[in-house]
């Protein structure tokens, strides 16, 4: 999970904008985080902290995905780890 300051916004919009110049007809690449802020990091554009937790990591990419991340969030939500109104996800 990712947590920005408004300051990584240029950029993020700096890079993006280089992305589309360079991949604008190809709409297999991706813009990835990870690969873009390596990249701030090695140019000294910007820093980042990494913050730990004991929580489970929850990934969602594809639709198929949806089902089973509420279900976890439905849990949490009982076990009262998150709000119970958390996205209205008991529908």
């Amino acid at each position: 999970m990712f947590g920005f300051y408004p300051s990584i916004f240029p950029f993020l919009e700096t890079s993006f904008v280089k992305f589309l110049e360079k991949y604008s007809k190809d709409l297999t690449e991706e813009f990835l985080l990870p690969e873009i802020l390596q990249t701030g990091i090695k140019d000294k554009k910007c820093q980042i902290s990494v913050l730990s937790s004991s929580s489970s990591w929850m990934g969602v990419t594809y639709k198929e995905d949806v089902p089973n991340i509420k279900n976890k969030l439905n849990e949490l939500i009982k076990n009262k780890e998150y709000p119970e109104d958390l996205w209205n996800l008991h529908s």
